[in-house]
């Protein structure tokens, strides 16, 4: 006769282990399920649709705000038939170039600065000047040189210019001395005119008013 076989007893660590994985089975995140997007030809028409309708009201959100501002005091319109026209007629290719800029407002012109060029290198040449042809058709719009500073390339050419277009030159107490050194030095090559130098304060911010332009004198470091 066999003997008689005992269950065994469970296994605590093994119950645990199974315990475990179980748990971990169930906390694993389920995997998204991927769906293919479908492009439909009426819902991207309609879509369409409403970006155009968007940009409409845009638009006219816009224009009543560029009419709210047409009715301000202090508004210009892009059409403002006053402009200042700005030409330059030298200083434009490099450092020390016969400094010209004409500024044009309506029926009047401030000219700044009128320099000439060091740098010519021709048989007989010692300088060049600023071309003058624009000067000739508003001669008559000219109200004053401006003049900011010393230099041969900001006031060299103002004797063979001034006396053409004759108009009082505004500058420093020491940047007009040296404009009238260059008159009296121009005297042996046959030019002989007096100019009208104005002197102004940059230190108390004297400003002088000449037809509808306002000169203001700035002390800065060349």
């Amino acid at each position: 006769m066999l003997p008689r076989m005992q269950p065994k007893s469970p296994d605590p660590r093994r119950e645990k282990n199974q315990k475990y994985q179980q748990n971990n089975r169930n906390q694993q995140p389920s995997r998204p399920q991927i769906s293919q997007m479908k492009t439909n030809r009426g819902e991207a028409i309609r879509s369409g649709r409403r970006n155009m309708e968007t940009a409409d009201k845009a638009v006219d959100r816009w224009k009543l705000f560029e009419k709210h501002h047409e009715q301000r005091a202090n508004f210009i319109p892009l059409n403002e038939p006053e402009k200042i026209r700005i030409v330059p007629l030298g200083g434009q290719g490099g450092i020390g170039e016969k400094n010209m800029i004409v500024l044009e407002l309506e029926k009047d012109a401030l000219i700044l600065d009128c320099g000439f060029d060091l740098s010519v290198d021709l048989p007989g040449v010692n300088f060049a000047i600023p071309a003058t042809e624009y000067l000739e058709s508003i001669k008559h719009k000219i109200r004053g040189y401006v003049i900011s500073h010393g230099h041969m390339d900001h006031i060299g050419a103002l004797p063979y210019i001034v006396p053409k277009f004759p108009a009082p030159i505004y500058g420093s107490h020491f940047t007009n001395g040296m404009v009238q050194k260059q008159f009296e030095g121009a005297v042996e090559s046959g030019i002989e005119f007096t100019p009208e130098c104005i002197n102004m304060t940059m230190d108390n911010h004297e400003r002088l008013v000449n037809g509808p332009f306002t000169i203001e004198l700035v002390r800065i470091t060349h």
